[in-house]
Protein backbone atom coordinates (compact mmCIF):
# COMPACT_ATOMS: atom_id res chain seq x y z
CA UNK A 1 0.00 0.00 0.00
CA UNK A 2 1.57 3.32 -0.81
CA UNK A 3 1.25 5.78 2.14
CA UNK A 4 2.65 8.58 0.42
CA UNK A 5 -0.60 9.31 -1.30
CA UNK A 6 -2.62 12.11 1.11
CA UNK A 7 -6.27 11.25 2.35
CA UNK A 8 -8.78 12.74 0.64
CA UNK A 9 -11.38 15.75 1.47
CA UNK A 10 -14.62 14.30 1.84
CA UNK A 11 -16.06 16.99 -0.36
CA UNK A 12 -14.09 17.49 -3.43
CA UNK A 13 -14.86 19.51 -6.96
CA UNK A 14 -12.88 18.86 -9.72
CA UNK A 15 -13.28 21.49 -12.23
CA UNK A 16 -12.02 22.50 -15.73
CA UNK A 17 -8.83 25.18 -14.35
CA UNK A 18 -8.78 26.20 -18.09
CA UNK A 19 -12.44 27.34 -18.10
CA UNK A 20 -13.12 31.18 -17.17
CA UNK A 21 -17.09 30.25 -16.57
CA UNK A 22 -15.84 27.06 -14.04
CA UNK A 23 -13.42 29.22 -12.23
CA UNK A 24 -16.24 31.70 -11.94
CA UNK A 25 -18.26 29.06 -10.59
CA UNK A 26 -15.81 27.82 -8.23
CA UNK A 27 -15.17 31.62 -6.50
CA UNK A 28 -19.31 31.22 -6.21
CA UNK A 29 -19.15 28.05 -4.42
CA UNK A 30 -16.71 29.22 -2.09
CA UNK A 31 -18.34 32.26 -1.09
CA UNK A 32 -21.49 30.10 -0.27
CA UNK A 33 -19.84 27.09 1.68
CA UNK A 34 -19.80 29.08 4.88
CA UNK A 35 -18.86 26.08 6.54
CA UNK A 36 -15.62 25.38 4.44
CA UNK A 37 -16.21 22.08 3.83
CA UNK A 38 -15.40 21.86 0.17
CA UNK A 39 -12.10 21.60 -1.06
CA UNK A 40 -11.33 22.06 -4.99
CA UNK A 41 -8.54 19.96 -7.66
CA UNK A 42 -8.43 21.21 -11.46
CA UNK A 43 -9.38 18.11 -13.36
CA UNK A 44 -5.86 19.10 -15.59
CA UNK A 45 -3.92 18.09 -11.93
CA UNK A 46 -2.07 15.54 -10.01
CA UNK A 47 -4.64 14.99 -7.89
CA UNK A 48 -7.36 14.48 -10.99
CA UNK A 49 -5.36 12.03 -12.96
CA UNK A 50 -4.60 9.99 -9.88
CA UNK A 51 -8.35 9.88 -8.87
CA UNK A 52 -9.80 10.40 -11.61
CA UNK A 53 -7.52 8.28 -14.63
CA UNK A 54 -10.27 7.16 -17.29
CA UNK A 55 -10.64 11.25 -17.48
CA UNK A 56 -9.35 13.30 -20.36
CA UNK A 57 -7.88 16.34 -18.99
CA UNK A 58 -7.50 17.96 -21.96
CA UNK A 59 -10.84 17.86 -22.88
CA UNK A 60 -12.85 18.21 -19.58
CA UNK A 61 -16.62 18.04 -20.23
CA UNK A 62 -18.28 17.93 -17.08
CA UNK A 63 -17.26 19.31 -13.24
CA UNK A 64 -16.71 16.16 -11.37
CA UNK A 65 -17.85 16.22 -7.21
CA UNK A 66 -16.54 13.45 -5.03
CA UNK A 67 -18.57 13.11 -2.32
CA UNK A 68 -17.63 11.03 0.83
CA UNK A 69 -16.13 8.67 -1.30
CA UNK A 70 -19.02 8.50 -4.37
CA UNK A 71 -18.60 10.36 -7.62
CA UNK A 72 -20.67 12.40 -9.16
CA UNK A 73 -20.52 14.14 -12.75
CA UNK A 74 -22.50 16.96 -14.90
CA UNK A 75 -25.63 17.86 -13.77
CA UNK A 76 -25.61 15.34 -10.75
CA UNK A 77 -22.65 17.28 -9.59
CA UNK A 78 -23.86 20.62 -9.48
CA UNK A 79 -27.14 20.07 -7.99
CA UNK A 80 -24.94 17.98 -5.21
CA UNK A 81 -22.74 20.78 -4.35
CA UNK A 82 -25.65 22.98 -4.07
CA UNK A 83 -26.91 20.84 -1.67
CA UNK A 84 -24.00 21.10 0.30
CA UNK A 85 -24.00 24.99 0.05
CA UNK A 86 -25.26 27.57 2.76
CA UNK A 87 -28.34 29.71 2.70
CA UNK A 88 -31.02 28.50 -0.36
CA UNK A 89 -29.28 26.46 -2.71
CA UNK A 90 -29.51 23.37 -1.44
CA UNK A 91 -33.63 23.75 -2.74
CA UNK A 92 -31.52 23.37 -6.15
CA UNK A 93 -31.81 19.89 -5.15
CA UNK A 94 -35.66 19.29 -6.22
CA UNK A 95 -34.22 19.49 -9.49
CA UNK A 96 -33.19 15.85 -8.79
CA UNK A 97 -37.01 15.08 -9.69
CA UNK A 98 -35.62 15.84 -13.16
CA UNK A 99 -34.44 12.70 -14.94
CA UNK A 100 -30.85 12.85 -15.29
CA UNK A 101 -30.39 11.97 -19.09
CA UNK A 102 -32.99 15.49 -19.84
CA UNK A 103 -30.36 17.40 -16.93
CA UNK A 104 -27.30 15.89 -18.46
CA UNK A 105 -28.90 16.85 -21.95
CA UNK A 106 -28.90 20.80 -20.66
CA UNK A 107 -25.48 20.48 -18.70
CA UNK A 108 -23.73 19.20 -22.31
CA UNK A 109 -24.91 22.04 -24.55
CA UNK A 110 -23.83 24.53 -21.85
CA UNK A 111 -20.35 22.57 -21.04
CA UNK A 112 -19.88 22.54 -24.99
CA UNK A 113 -20.24 26.07 -25.43
CA UNK A 114 -18.78 27.32 -22.11
CA UNK A 115 -14.85 28.08 -23.91
CA UNK A 116 -17.04 30.21 -26.68
CA UNK A 117 -19.01 31.85 -24.57
CA UNK A 118 -16.98 32.94 -21.17
CA UNK A 119 -13.32 32.41 -22.68
CA UNK A 120 -10.18 29.51 -22.17
CA UNK A 121 -7.90 30.38 -19.99
CA UNK A 122 -4.07 29.54 -20.99
CA UNK A 123 -3.25 28.50 -17.14
CA UNK A 124 -5.06 27.61 -14.01
CA UNK A 125 -6.23 29.45 -11.47
CA UNK A 126 -3.62 30.59 -8.54
CA UNK A 127 -5.22 30.44 -5.96
CA UNK A 128 -5.32 33.24 -3.57
CA UNK A 129 -3.26 32.57 0.00
CA UNK A 130 -6.50 32.59 1.61
CA UNK A 131 -7.89 29.68 -0.17
CA UNK A 132 -4.46 27.81 -0.44
CA UNK A 133 -5.87 25.24 1.91
CA UNK A 134 -8.72 24.57 0.42
CA UNK A 135 -7.09 23.64 -3.29
CA UNK A 136 -5.03 20.21 -4.21
CA UNK A 137 -2.88 20.38 -7.04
Amino acid sequence: MNTDIPALPDRLVFFDGHCHFCNGSVNFVQKRDKRKRIFYSPLQGSTASRVLPHLDANHPESVVYLRKGKVYYKSSAALMIARDLDGLWPLFSILFVVPAFIRDMLYTYFANHRYHWFGRRESCKIPEPWEKQYYLP
